[in-house]
């Protein structure tokens, strides 16, 4: 009835119960948790990048906001990646991924779009554009706002420095 439902509710709450995470799994098939895939570690400061740490901070509080855990997946190659990957969903500890760069020839990638796996990439895809769920900004929008406003403030000789020659964002 609605009243025994509203009661046990009530108890729930008053005890603080949280329902056994496992037990759901066995139950949904689904683990509620997303793991986050992060570009190979090129230099020893790159996961210390504030780009990073921002984006790790949003997705971990708006997973929380739903309920959800996120296990993080890092290496030092492409290889260490996708032996992450693959034993993380082997294992059924994720239910999908979303991937922290962009390479059109991503072993990782490869891996989860042949298997079917669900994932999403934070910047513009190098190819497959019409087959992966992706999430871009608009860098020649965001650079030309910045040169706008340092030129409104007085600035004109403006210049932009980087390390990496190869990303979408340098070029």
């Amino acid at each position: 009835s609605q009243k025994t439902k509203e009661t046990v509710r009530k108890a729930m709450e008053e005890l603080g119960y949280v329902p056994n995470a496992a037990a759901q799994m066995l139950a949904s098939g689904l683990t509620h948790n997303i793991g986050i895939v992060f570009p190979p570690i090129i230099f020893s400061d790159r996961l210390s990048e504030p780009f990073f740490m921002e984006i790790l901070s949003t997705i971990t509080d708006e997973a929380k906001k739903q309920d959800f855990t996120v296990s993080i997946a890092t290496g030092m190659s492409l290889q260490d990646l996708e032996d992450q990957v693959k034993l993380m969903y082997r294992q059924k500890r994720v239910d999908g991924f979303i991937i922290l760069y962009s390479d059109q020839k991503d072993p990782v990638r490869q891996y989860l779009m042949s298997n079917e796996i669900p994932f999403v990439i934070v910047g513009a895809p190098e190819g497959d554009e019409n087959k992966i769920t992706y999430i871009d900004n608009d860098n020649q929008l965001m650079a030309k706002t910045a040169v706008d406003f340092l030129y409104e403030k007085g600035h004109h000789r403006i210049l932009f420095i980087t390390d990496d020659l190869n990303s979408e964002v340098a070029s």
